[in-house]
């Protein structure tokens, strides 16, 4: 895992041709989600102590909010 920048996710949205997902290790679960027709979106995932299933939360679409407002809605 890496430390999400501008630099990278603008990279990585501008070729994508697939959906996928690049992790940030600032907090722990930050991820962003890059669809192939360009549109991003920020989400935590996280496992609930209830259930102990996976979840993820989405946070906002990124241009919308930075990755500095994505990583402190996360904390």
């Amino acid at each position: 895992m890496t430390r999400l920048n501008k630099r990278k996710v603008d990279a990585e949205i501008a070729r994508a041709s697939k959906e996928f997902r690049l992790w940030d290790d600032d907090p722990r679960g930050l991820g962003l989600r890059i669809k192939p027709n360009g549109s991003a979106t920020f989400f935590m995932q996280y496992q609930s102590p209830a259930s102990f299933k996976k979840v993820r939360h989405s946070i906002g679409q990124y241009g919308r909010i930075t990755i500095d407002q994505a990583r402190t809605e996360a904390k």
